[in-house]
């Protein structure tokens, strides 16, 4: 654990840099959320990292509690927040695996690209599955670095980078892990991007 913060802590500088890449998918990623959620839901965003998705959606919500285990990635998301004036996103530093919230505390709980670059993502499946209520949704989006050999290729390249890809997805492995873990897709939708994204609702 400590050497994959370390790493997300060095990364966060140049994070939102890098991410311009995928402006145009995380957009419509923002827009899709926005279609799911209303102002009295109570949202999780886990593994929030620079504080985009959050970010992104803060008008159309009351507050937004917003996590990630880096203390850099969590620092750059609130100066964010800060300079745009937003007051409704708490931005703390959790281990998404370990989260001291009660049981069926959140209406929305958002995992946008995380799950390939941990370790345990089923972990994280079981703690968002613990978390969320019970007409609540899971909303899920992932790199599919399995997806195409353009995909395998940039994959590839950024491992060599030393960058952390743990789980190589592609769309039916993706959805075959989801289903494993006991959640209902109830919608997906794959985004065209550099590197191929899918976007799925779920619920227990």
């Amino acid at each position: 654990m400590t050497s994959e913060i370390t790493y997300w802590n060095n990364d966060a500088a140049n994070y939102d840099k890098r991410a311009k890449k995928s402006h145009d998918a995380y957009k419509t990623i923002i827009k899709l959320i926005k279609n799911e959620i209303s102002t009295e839901m109570d949202i999780l965003d886990m593994g929030t990292g620079t504080g985009a998705v959050p970010i992104g959606i803060c008008g159309n919500v009351t507050s937004i509690n917003a996590i990630d285990f880096s203390p850099e990635m969590i620092q750059i998301a609130q100066k964010k927040a800060d300079k745009n004036g937003i007051k409704n996103i708490t931005f703390l530093v959790k281990d998404s695996n370990h989260l001291n919230y009660k049981d069926n505390s959140f209406d929305i709980i958002l995992i946008i690209n995380l799950l390939h670059v941990v370790p345990d993502p089923e972990d994280i499946i079981n703690e968002a599955k613990r978390l969320i209520k019970k007409d609540g949704k899971i909303i899920i989006a992932s790199f599919l670095n399995d997806e195409n050999l353009k995909s395998k290729f940039i994959s590839y390249i950024l491992k060599r980078k030393g960058h952390p890809i743990v789980t190589k997805f592609k769309t039916d492995t993706i959805c075959e892990f989801i289903t494993k873990c006991s959640l209902k897709i109830i919608s997906k939708k794959n985004i065209k991007n550099i590197m191929p994204i899918i976007y799925m609702t779920s619920s227990k």
